[in-house]
């Protein structure tokens, strides 16, 4: 199959034990619809080069990506040139910014809405940190505050923007992974933005819902409220420390272990599978014989490990101020996610009733492999970049930015909006 006439948008998501790769096809508009796209291709390969989301290993990760992106062009015959890539790891900050513009015309328009999101994200950053993402909350007109302000009439206007940023050093260094890869890098997005995109329903932005991306070295989170985002954050812990506990505490090998949690394990001990007086066989180490352990045990270690994730996280929203987040439901999904127990775990913690596993709903080739909760920041990063208008267009004032605000902002601009 060859890639001509095909209008392609491959993502690329670079985890801590795996690096993932999904290719599509752009379909043209259909009776005034939203553009859709067909996945032509899948990639999937380990990582050892990449610790809590950021690199500590260039060739290691440029090894994975290399081989996750050829296993996506054996699978759909297309030239991959350029990826639209997400980023995770705890140096990501946000931020909400205001901002206010006065109007010589009595009408919005899409010009007027861009200068005030670009006043608004101009927050505060340190000389080390680059501006990833910003997306509009609402906007401030004299009939109210509006999430489409275009059209209206009004002398000024005012936006709510959240900001999210991330150290220059971490950002470059995956940039030129993917750079050493051969490959072009189209724009960098945080990745619990790209996975509430593939897995969050237009009803839980609105009434208010956590998402919480479990990973292997990370948990992302997204809050959203009133149909838009309001808090992200990352901490520095995942699945890989479950596989560690088992390591340490059931004394086996790290293939064992995962095996262990991912074929036997429970999140919660209290589940009906969760039974006392049934043993496992766990493999030696080195050779060594192997010795039996109670399913219950297993179940406490991983419950334990699990426990710690969730009370990070609402000691995490206490610090961002979101308290609206105590009373709304959450969505897990992430790789880590499919430990039966998570859910009920993550209820029981939170002391939120409402706890769903979030998947992709991809209707098409390769459904059976992306709608999985560890593709969902994939194919999220295919949502974002369909949504052309994430970020505000590029102005002429835009031109003038410095150093490294302007670049990420332009490349981005540029790409969303077909100058580049």
């Amino acid at each position: 199959m060859g890639s001509d006439n095909k209008e392609l948008l491959t993502a690329l998501d670079v985890g801590t034990s795996q690096v993932r790769c999904v290719v599509a096809q752009l379909a043209q508009e259909r009776d005034g619809a939203a553009q859709a796209y067909e996945v032509l291709g899948v990639g999937t390969a380990p990582c050892s080069g990449v610790r809590q989301g950021v690199v500590n290993d260039m060739d290691a990760t440029v090894d994975a990506i290399h081989n996750a992106t050829n296993g996506a062009v054996a699978a759909c015959g297309c030239d991959v040139t350029r990826v639209v890539v997400g980023i995770s790891g705890s140096h990501l900050r946000f931020g909400n910014g205001n901002g206010s513009s006065h109007l010589p015309h009595q009408e919005v328009l899409q010009s007027d809405v861009d200068h005030v999101v670009h006043i608004a994200s101009l927050i505060g950053l340190p000389e080390e940190t680059d501006q990833l993402y910003v997306e509009p909350q609402e906007f401030g007109v004299q009939q109210g505050w509006v999430r489409h302000p275009v059209g209206m009439t009004t002398s000024w206007i005012d936006a709510h923007v959240h900001v999210v940023t991330g150290l220059h050093v971490h950002i470059e260094d995956l940039r030129r992974c993917v750079l050493r890869s051969g490959i072009e890098v189209q724009c960098i997005i945080p990745a619990s933005r790209a996975s509430s995109a593939s897995v969050l329903t237009a009803d839980e932005r609105e009434h208010g819902v956590i998402l919480l991306d479990v990973g292997a070295g990370t948990t992302d989170i997204a809050v959203f409220a009133d149909g838009a985002l309001r808090c992200t954050g990352v901490i520095p812990i995942g699945g890989n420390l479950v596989t560690s506990d088992i390591v340490q505490v059931v004394h086996t090998q790290t293939i064992d272990a995962e095996r262990l949690k991912i074929e036997e394990g429970y999140a919660l001990r209290t589940l009906p599978g969760v039974d006392g007086t049934q043993l496992l066989a766990v493999p030696g180490i080195g050779g060594s014989a192997s010795r039996m352990i109670e399913r219950d045990y297993l179940a406490m270690v991983i419950e334990a490990r699990w426990r710690e994730i969730f009370l990070l996280v609402l000691m995490w929203l206490g610090e961002a101020e979101c308290e609206l987040a105590k009373t709304m439901g959450v969505v897990l999904t992430g790789g880590s996610c499919l430990t039966p127990g998570v859910a009920a775990l993550c209820s029981q913690v939170m002391h939120v009733q409402s706890v769903r596993l979030g998947a992709p709903s991809y209707d098409g080739l390769y459904a059976d492999v992306v709608n999985n909760p560890g593709f969902a920041t994939a194919m999220g990063l295919l949502d974002v970049g369909m949504q052309k208008r994430f970020m505000p267009r590029r102005t002429a004032s835009q031109q003038q930015w410095p150093g490294k605000l302007k670049s990420l902002w332009s490349d981005a601009m540029d790409w969303l909006h077909g100058e580049g």
